[in-house]
């Protein structure tokens, strides 16, 4: 595992679930979410921070594609296929602004 060689950290979960304390860093990409526990090492104003502009890019993503797939002219012309991965994308796109806005919630308790 590349992450034991380069990063060898004290412990390593990988799981469907994970008990999440207060003070992790996150990051949400396709497939998956990562948390390094920080606990002591993090501003959490900063952590915020950075996860709202996280969620505002995530957010610009869905108003893109939205505005694609609201437009009539283009799912009538374009193909099946196109109109479909537009689609996955939306699907991708929401699940990233909702771990991000958990994560965001979840620090700020």
């Amino acid at each position: 595992m590349y992450i034991v060689c380069f990063a060898n950290p004290s412990a390593l979960t990988i799981a469907k679930e994970v008990k999440l304390t207060e003070q992790v860093m996150s990051a949400v990409i396709t497939g998956a979410e990562i948390y390094l526990p920080l606990a002591g090492l993090i501003n959490i104003d900063e952590e915020i921070a950075r996860l709202t502009k996280e969620l505002a890019k995530w957010q610009k993503e869905l108003d893109l594609v939205n505005r694609k797939l609201g437009n009539e002219k283009f799912v009538a012309n374009a193909k099946a296929e196109v109109v479909q991965k537009e689609k996955e994308k939306m699907q991708d796109y929401k699940e990233k602004y909702r771990s991000t806005q958990v994560r965001i919630d979840e620090l700020r308790k």
